[in-house]
C-alpha cells in the first residue's frame, strides 16, 4: 500500500492532468523545449490567459513544471517528469 505522501503527490499529479487544456499546456511546456511566459502559451493554446496561468500554476504546484524568471518575465517549463510527444 502506498504511504500518504506518495498518494498525496500522485493525486496532485491526477489533478494537474484532470482537464483537457492542463495537459494540452503541460505538452507543450515539455515539447517547447525551454521556458515559456504565460503570453507564449496562450498564443498556442485557444483559451484565455487567466486559464493558462491557473493551468501553469498548477502544473507547478505538482511538481510537472517549475517556475523561474527570464528579465521581468515569469517563465514556466516543464519538469523531467513531465508528458511530451
Amino acid at each position: 500500500m502506498l504511504d500518504r505522501g506518495t498518494a498525496e503527490t500522485y493525486a496532485g499529479w491526477f489533478r494537474a492532468l484532470a482537464d483537457p487544456t492542463r495537459v494540452q499546456i503541460l505538452n507543450l511546456l515539455a515539447a517547447g523545449g525551454g521556458p515559456m511566459t504565460v503570453g507564449e502559451v496562450v498564443e498556442r493554446v485557444d483559451v484565455g490567459q487567466s486559464t493558462v496561468s491557473d493551468g501553469m500554476l498548477m502544473s507547478c504546484n505538482c511538481g510537472a513544471a517549475s517556475d523561474g524568471d527570464v528579465g521581468i518575465e515569469k517563465t514556466t517549463r516543464s519538469s523531467t517528469r513531465a508528458i511530451s510527444p
